[in-house]
């Protein structure tokens, strides 16, 4: 549970800069469309607060209002796209929450933010050997590249969010000497 709420605050601290961030510059309306898209996000989060557990198609919703909210902060236009197995119903297969954000952060900030051209997100779900596979892929400039240019995530580090994320789901899993979270580039 203390692991949950650090990711929590981490959230919702994004999202309140980048509304006081688009009043500094005289953008309401677009400050207005965030409200609305962040009160949503808000509520999510904080029905989803109290439970260990939720269901995945809840988790997908939320990383949506998380996405949209970013592409309004960034200024940026991002494919993003779900694929999840047609043997997976997304309403019983139950998650911790916030589990798929802080790597979809990742990919918007330090991949896609500094990329000229079309910026894609994927997130696909399946069924693996029992297990089930959470893969987040983005046409970035890759993790070395990003590592040499990125800009700093609004909060700072993310491999603060990476290791709680990382404990968690081992938490989850109760599988030793199996590795939750892999990185491929």
């Amino acid at each position: 549970k203390a692991l949950k709420a650090q990711m929590n605050p981490h959230f919702i601290h994004n999202a309140l800069n980048s509304i006081q961030s688009l009043i500094i510059n005289n953008k309401g309306k677009e400050a207005s469309h965030y409200v609305s898209k962040f009160a949503k996000l808000l509520r999510q989060v904080l029905e989803n607060a109290d439970s260990n557990l939720i269901s995945l198609d809840k988790e997908l919703y939320s990383l949506q209002l998380y996405i949209d909210l970013e592409k309004l902060r960034m200024n940026m236009d991002i494919d993003y796209n779900e694929q999840v197995d047609e043997n997976i119903i997304a309403s019983q297969i139950k998650i911790p929450p916030l589990i798929l954000q802080p790597f979809v952060e990742n990919a918007l900030w330090h991949g896609l933010s500094n990329k000229e051209g079309e910026k894609k997100v994927t997130v696909s779900i399946k069924e693996t050997a029992g297990w089930i596979v959470c893969e987040i892929t983005d046409n970035g400039t890759g993790r070395k590249k990003a590592g040499e240019t990125s800009k700093p995530f609004p909060e700072g580090s993310f491999s603060k969010a990476v290791n709680i994320t990382t404990q968690r789901l081992a938490d989850f899993n109760q599988s030793p000497g199996t590795e939750p979270v892999s990185f491929i580039d």
